[in-house]
């Protein structure tokens, strides 16, 4: 089946982009007192401090997170392609043109 190397990608690439979702987080909610001044000076005291474990907190949650949420927008685009299929018909309008001379609506500028 050609979904499961994608779900994989999908747990891996969730893993390996955890530390930026951390270092995101940590700047979101530091609240009024400014612990980190911007995402380098966040990796370099997480990292300092909580090593490479701070770095991967809440791997876990994130890869039960976005596999299922992966495998669900592939199956719904490949329904989606197999249901509407991809290639334009012959008799199908491929360009449209809008007449602006009959439009009630202002110009914008």
């Amino acid at each position: 089946m050609v979904l499961t190397p994608l779900i994989d990608f999908a747990g891996l690439s969730a893993y390996l982009t955890t530390p930026l979702d951390v270092i995101k987080t940590r700047l979101q909610v530091q609240g009024p007192f400014v612990r980190y001044t911007g995402w380098l000076h966040a990796f370099t005291r997480i990292w300092m401090i909580e090593g490479g474990r701070g770095m991967f907190r809440g791997s876990v949650p994130r890869v039960i997170w976005y596999v299922p949420a992966s495998a669900l927008t592939f199956m719904a685009v490949e329904f989606l392609r197999d249901t509407f299929g991809t290639e334009a018909d012959s008799n199908e309008v491929t360009n449209l043109s809008i007449d602006k001379t009959s439009t009630t609506l202002p110009e914008v500028a």
